[in-house]
């Protein structure tokens, strides 16, 4: 039964019940025009041959050489020959069989075109190109529209399945890029012998288990990401100390999410470009404020005064990331914009239309501890 199922699941056999379905509708509203049941199959049967032969040359030929040529005229000068070819093989097949075989069914058509030869009644291009052409084209329209349907639900989830490989590679690059980062700064505690050590490992701690089992969903609550963003800076308080000045001010609603660790690269970059090589007192500045509907991020680093060149806004791997990462989440709903003068960088983020985002509350298994 469940290969059997499974047969049915072919296009072949979807093709077939499109086909059986358009010829039932024909015997079923034509049936009392017939004095025989031979009659209707004849007439109905020999108009579905054509239907099909004109459907599947417009879906094998026509339709993909538009496609790969973009041309109009080539496709209108397709579509009236088939109409034609249509029209003449439906007119052979009453001038030939039906009409002689069926008069009665066929007495209205007898009526206004028993004196006329064949040639006069194929060549009869008003009919050939207006009237005709319901017949000819209207189930293959009908399948080429759902044919067209089928192939844009297709192509829409290759995009999400492609989109979703992105993100994950994205993801997976991202987050070596931060480790490693955060453990040059465990590094520089332990050279020092600091007693912050113990506390900084707690920290990364916190962190891992953020990135390891509150990630995997697309969007996260803003509020989880703010406390990502205090953890990281604790961090980078304890390896910095009174080298750098962090005020970060913030203010957020409820129920917005967002997508996780965008922000966390762009504090990454401020403390790499404009803490570590400075050897005077480092400015940070990070406002986040966001509405039900947007989210407004903004960060401004000091430029080191001792770097004769800072340059910034290249960013690495982290802030290229963070583009790529931008176009492919929120295309048309962002701003990104990057701003370096002698003194300071600024960046700032706008998140807009968010209101299709709901936030993920935390599971039992999102909260699990990490041991390190």
């Amino acid at each position: 039964m469940r290969t059997f199922s499974r047969s049915l699941d072919r296009p072949i056999y979807h093709h077939l019940a499109f086909w059986t379905l358009v010829l039932a509708c024909y015997l079923i509203s034509n049936w009392n025009n017939y004095l025989t049941a031979d009659g209707v199959l004849a007439t109905y049967g020999s108009q579905v041959a054509v239907q099909v032969l004109v459907a599947y040359l417009c879906l094998g030929w026509l339709l993909p050489t538009y496609q790969r040529s973009r041309l109009f005229l080539p496709l209108l000068t397709g579509l009236l020959s088939l109409a034609f070819i249509g029209h003449t093989l439906l007119t052979m097949a009453k001038f030939f069989w039906l009409e002689p075989s069926y008069p009665y069914a066929f007495r209205h058509c007898l009526a206004t075109y028993g004196d006329w030869t064949l040639t006069q009644r194929i060549f009869d291009l008003k009919y050939a190109f207006f009237i005709s052409p319901v017949d000819v084209f209207l189930p293959g329209l009908a399948l080429v529209t759902l044919q067209y349907y089928r192939k844009q639900q297709q192509i829409s989830a290759l995009k999400e399945q492609r989109k979703s490989a992105e993100l994950s590679a994205l993801k997976h690059q991202l987050n070596p890029h931060f480790l490693f980062n955060t453990l040059n700064n465990l590094y520089t505690l332990a050279l020092k012998k600091s007693d912050q050590t113990a506390t900084a490992i707690a920290k990364l701690s916190g962190i891992l288990d953020h990135i390891l089992y509150r990630c995997e969903q697309p969007f996260v609550p803003l509020v989880q990401e703010v406390e990502l963003l205090e953890s990281y800076l604790e961090l980078e308080k304890l390896r910095y100390g009174d080298r750098v000045d962090i005020h970060f001010d913030w203010q957020v609603a409820a129920g917005v999410s967002i997508a996780p660790l965008l922000l966390l690269t762009f504090l990454e970059n401020a403390f790499k470009h404009g803490v570590s090589q400075e050897t005077a007192r480092a400015k940070i500045n990070i406002s986040l404020r966001s509405s039900v509907a947007d989210i407004d991020f903004r960060v401004v680093n000091s430029i080191p005064q001792n770097e004769i060149t800072v340059n910034q806004k290249d960013g690495g791997i982290g802030l290229e990331n963070v583009r790529q990462q931008l176009q492919l989440i929120y295309p048309n709903q962002h701003q990104l914009s990057i701003e370096q003068t002698k003194d300071s960088f600024t960046l700032q983020l706008r998140l807009d239309n968010l209101k299709q985002y709901s936030a993920h509350e935390p599971t039992a298994e999102s909260a699990q501890p990490i041991l390190i």
